[in-house]
């Protein structure tokens, strides 16, 4: 078993444990819920299309299909080690935006 697989048991057992106590039955399935996203947990951001990618900000990380990383610069985007990608194979994955810090 995996350590965030653990962790997210954890919060479940926890929040439905104090619904279940409460006896407040909708509890149950939406304070589990709460309280992952509270943690930080979000589902990966999947880039589909031209107009997606190019509406990223300066400065965001992605994975390709082909599982290249790459960085969007002021010139445009670039792979790990500095090279100038001449595309993104989509779809891609968003691994971190600017905003996010």
């Amino acid at each position: 078993m995996s350590h965030e697989r653990d962790e997210l048991a954890q919060i479940i057992k926890a929040e439905y444990t104090r619904a279940v106590d409460r006896r407040r039955v909708t509890d149950c399935f939406t304070a589990p819920a709460d309280a992952i996203y509270a943690a930080g947990y979000r589902k990966p951001r999947t880039i589909t299309t031209a107009e997606e990618l190019g509406a990223l900000d300066t400065g965001s990380v992605v994975r390709d299909e082909t599982g290249d990383v790459l960085k969007l610069t002021h010139r445009g985007w670039l792979s790990t080690d500095d090279e100038d990608a001449s595309y993104v194979v989509l779809p891609a994955t968003v691994l971190y935006t600017p905003e996010e810090s």
